[in-house]
């Protein structure tokens, strides 16, 4: 697991019922209004939607029955964990099941169960069957359960330590209208009040539940019973147990009928969806990698690829980590009972290469993006050594740096000619796209005879925002640690 430290990066301003059988996935024949018919397709990303390889889920479930198996996952970046959620037909065939796997050797590393837990003090929390799941900042696992048990609780979220799932740490209900007279009310706070009704998915953008609401940003989709709902949701969770909720606002991604599986991408700081529909509309069944506007709560589609219409795949996961250099995004197939993993056609952030020149001391590190990032700026910084504890980028992202002189002076001076050069600056976009073979790049150049011999670890950080600018919207993309040595 990796190590979680301060921000130091300032420098860088009842008893138990059957699931419902209405909770049941079908295929969809109907398309979402409006929205393209063919998919987006980005000359940046040429071996996007390769099929690189499947594995099975690990669940005995049946997929076919459209009740059972696994519904939706979310990636771990933090323990390198893809979570994956069962859904269950009742407690007679066992407890909920989640699984962690690894996304290197694609196994089963970690896994719970559960069934019908309740909050601190005995009310119910969260009944067994989940349909979505997202990570939380705090590292904790916020659970959906599309449709409850429509007799004690409706559609409802719960929070819940992995580590210790033994009890529920808040929960929400987000919809009572399916069972009205017996089923715990909507705790939405909107007026007019509003619900969600058969959620199926959840994503997370670096939140907490004990967040202000201004800075909570939760997504939730769900599955229309008639025809396709396309509408992502954007909620903010006030803790409780049960806790309230407001929707703050909706968007369409366009061309996605019905997103059924949503992740949030921390390190390329994009949305990845997947269509759950079939439809001729648009392009059901495919993969989408969105962009989010969060001022503006607008959506823009950066690529888009189908999956095969044989394996009806229903959730996504995107795996983009710049410290394991996995580029994979996975994908449920929920007939085949199986996971298939495709190439996102990215690269990986904060690739660096180390070039010698003819005087004693002196070399050129050449500091490479992901094609998709472009033109922005970026930050970088040295130490004289990796560290066992790492810088806090947010998102859960750190670079494992010293905290030591050289790394204060790269940072308080960017620019020491004719020592160094280079330490802040905006990288090149070669004309006129970027590719993986022609990405995106900027250079640092080292003058420092007295370093010969001294291993050196050099690390950045790209950021939104103009170029050069000194606004910084948020951190954008990181790197990997990369340790040279002058010659």
């Amino acid at each position: 697991m990796k190590a979680i430290v301060p921000v130091l990066l300032l420098a860088l301003s009842v008893p138990s019922l059957a699931q419902s059988p209405s909770a049941a996935r079908g295929r969809r024949s109907m398309g979402a209004p409006g929205g393209p018919t063919t998919l987006v397709i980005d000359p940046r990303f040429p071996t996007a939607g390769t099929i690189l390889g499947t594995v099975p889920t690990p669940t005995s479930c049946d997929p076919p029955t459209y009740s059972a198996g696994i519904w939706e996952a979310d990636y771990d970046l933090v323990r390198n964990t893809v979570w994956l959620v069962e859904q269950i037909p009742s407690p007679a065939t066992g407890n909920n099941n989640v699984f962690g796997m690894d996304p290197g050797s694609r196994s089963v590393i970690t896994s719970f169960s559960f069934q019908n837990l309740n909050c601190t003090g005995g009310a119910r929390g969260f009944l067994n069957g989940a349909t979505g799941v997202t990570v939380t900042r705090d590292l904790n696992l916020l659970l959906a359960d599309y449709n409850g048990d429509l007799a004690v609780l409706d559609d409802h979220i719960a929070e819940l330590d992995p580590i210790n799932p033994v009890a529920v740490i808040n929960s929400w209900r987000l919809d009572s209208t399916s069972c009205p007279a017996s089923c715990a009310p909507n705790g939405n706070t909107n007026s007019p009040q509003v619900n969600i009704d058969q959620v199926t998915a959840l994503a997370n953008i670096n939140s907490r539940t004990s967040d202000p609401a201004a800075a909570q940003t939760f997504f939730a989709a769900a599955y229309g019973t008639a025809a396709p709902d396309p509408v992502v949701r954007v909620v903010e969770l006030t803790p409780g147990c049960p806790g309230s909720w407001r929707q703050r606002g909706t968007f369409i991604i366009p061309g996605c009928n019905e997103p059924s599986g949503l992740d949030w991408d921390a390190a390329l700081q994009r949305l990845w969806a997947i269509d759950g529909s079939t439809g001729t509309g648009g392009m059901g069944n495919s993969i989408y990698e969105v962009a989010y506007n969060r001022a503006t709560n607008a959506p823009s589609v950066v690529q888009s690829w189908p999956t095969p219409m044989s394996e009806y795949c229903v959730w996504v996961a995107g795996i983009d980590d710049a410290d394991y250099n996995l580029n994979d995004v996975w994908a449920g197939s929920y007939l085949n009972n199986r996971i298939l993993i495709f190439d996102s056609g990215h690269t990986g952030q904060g690739f660096m290469s180390f070039t010698p020149l003819p005087g004693l001391g002196q070399g050129t590190i050449t500091l490479t993006e992901d094609p998709g990032l472009g033109a922005l700026s970026y930050v970088a910084a040295a130490s004289f050594g990796p560290a066992p504890l790492g810088l806090d980028l947010q998102n859960n992202r750190e670079l494992l740096l010293n905290v030591d002189t050289l790394l204060l002076l790269t940072l308080n001076i960017p620019h020491a000619p004719p020592v160094y050069s280079g330490f802040q600056g905006t990288f090149t976009n070669p004309s006129p796209n970027p590719t993986p073979t022609n990405p995106p790049v900027a250079t640092i150049q080292i003058n420092a005879p007295p370093l010969r011999g001294v291993p050196i670890v050099v690390a950045f950080v790209t950021f939104e925002g103009a170029p050069g600018g000194r606004t910084v919207l948020g951190i954008q993309g990181y790197s990997t640690p990369f340790t040279f040595t002058l010659p």
